[in-house]
């Protein structure tokens, strides 16, 4: 669940839906604020690039420069 601290996806700006009434919800929802859920969009893609994409191959480069220059 990402409302559980040690999920890996923990504060990521997604929909949990674990039913379909959850999911109905969420199109019922979107039908009203759309604007809610474009935000949350952007907001998920930004998330994902900083914590799975680009930020995470970051993250392992400065891994590994860090490991090769404790090993010189």
């Amino acid at each position: 669940s990402i409302f559980d601290p040690n999920d890996p996806y923990h504060g990521a700006p997604i929909l949990q839906s674990l039913s379909a009434d959850d999911i109905y919800h969420h199109f019922k929802q979107y039908s009203i604020t759309p604007d809610y859920y474009k935000d949350l969009g952007q907001s998920g893609q930004r998330w994902f690039k900083d914590n799975l994409g680009v930020g995470l191959a970051k993250a392992y480069l400065e891994l590994l420069q860090n490991c090769k220059s404790q090993n010189n």
